[in-house]
């Protein structure tokens, strides 16, 4: 994801409150910390979406938006702790019904988790609930 967000007084200043959050985690525990502190940092906020531009730094100072910005927020911050993540688009399934959707996969330990820091949901990449509920692909998600 190019940018220089990672750089900004923003970033760094939740970069800084996330890590306090996290309480000195390494590994599996500081990135399931960090998704949880998106989840209860980053309120999801549906109007977001009918805006025509949101910057990441407005999304930061309000403290909202939708799981767009909160999975970039994520991946930002796991990226910063030398975390390795990959920002996802795709679909959520629930109740029969295809949502656009993003998260995060998180690759620890010779392993991948899914993050989904809108939904508090933290797995492994192949569990039957992963496979179930999450259908990556390649589409752009823009602004209605």
């Amino acid at each position: 994801i190019p940018g220089s967000f990672d750089k900004t007084p923003e970033f760094l200043e939740l970069k800084n409150e996330a890590n306090k959050f996290a309480a000195g985690t390494k590994g599996l525990m500081l990135a399931y910390n960090l998704s949880v502190f998106v989840f209860e940092n980053i309120k999801y906020n549906e109007n977001w979406n009918k805006k025509d531009f949101v910057s990441l730094i407005e999304n930061v100072k309000n403290r909202e938006g939708v799981c767009k910005e909160q999975s970039l927020l994520l991946y930002f911050l796991l990226t910063a702790n030398d975390i390795g993540a990959e920002f996802v688009e795709g679909y959520l399934i629930a109740d029969n019904e295809a949502y656009r959707h993003t998260w995060v996969k998180i690759k620890i330990y010779n392993m991948s988790f899914l993050a989904d820091p809108t939904h508090n949901i933290f797995v492994p990449y192949d569990s039957d609930f992963a496979k179930e509920h999450y259908l990556e692909s390649n589409m752009l998600i823009l602004r209605r």
